[in-house]
């Protein structure tokens, strides 16, 4: 059984990410996930140091920590996640 229940699926959340290696080196304006995957990044931390807004210049790098919004499922797609189980 999921540890959110199967509402889930179809529910819009705030989550803490790493971001993928597809996504190092570029901006965000080019990976563009709100239009295409309606996931907003509202928060980047680069190499520990404090959250900061992000933007459309925003660059990057692999490691670095993204705050996002969207649905549960596109974002555990787009960040490679796999769904917590409560026998985990």
């Amino acid at each position: 059984m999921s540890l959110y229940g199967a509402s889930a699926l179809f529910a819009f959340m705030i989550l803490v990410y790493t971001v993928p290696e597809a996504f190092d080196g570029k901006p965000l304006r080019e990976i563009d996930l709100k239009a295409e995957r309606r996931i907003l990044v509202m928060l980047t931390e680069h190499g520990g140091g404090g959250a900061e807004p992000a933007g459309a210049d925003t660059v990057f790098r692999e490691g670095d920590k993204l705050t996002v919004f969207g649905e549960y499922r596109a974002i555990c797609k787009t960040f490679n996640a796999k769904e917590q189980f409560a026998d985990d």
